[in-house]
């Protein structure tokens, strides 16, 4: 085999191996991102606004649909939220407790005690 010959099967062989490992970290990113989109996770946040709004079904059976959105406050950002009717109820504007999402979806909102809510606003008063 000459060097030239040698030199083309050389090339070829570091090719294939790049690509090889190229598919290799792919799989592994797009499974490492499928599980932290599946995580869940927990932010400190206020309620700064909640509104219902009427869109059209997707099925015939029903003409419209009302939608309970809930606007959080959390890590400096404001996102509003699609939420089931019990927890649209059950929230007021300004509530403080831990929001829980998986991936960009709702998943639930636990709202502070009114005991925790006035030891807060006692350490506040005190100052310490």
């Amino acid at each position: 085999m000459d060097s030239r010959t040698l030199g083309i099967v050389l090339v070829a062989y570091a090719i294939l191996l790049w690509l090889l490992l190229f598919f290799a970290w792919r799989r592994g990113y797009q499974e490492w991102w499928r599980n932290r989109a599946n995580r869940l996770r927990r932010f400190s946040a206020r309620v700064m606004d909640k509104r219902k709004s009427t869109v059209p079904a997707e099925d015939t059976k029903t003409s419209q649909v009302v939608e309970h959105l809930v606007t959080f406050q959390f890590g400096g950002r404001q996102n509003e939220y699609e939420v089931e009717a019990p927890t649209y109820d059950a929230v007021r504007v300004g509530q403080e407790g831990t929001l829980y999402l998986k991936g960009g979806r709702f998943e639930k909102f636990e709202p502070r005690s009114e005991s925790e809510e006035a030891e807060e606003i006692y350490r506040r008063l005190v100052g310490s």
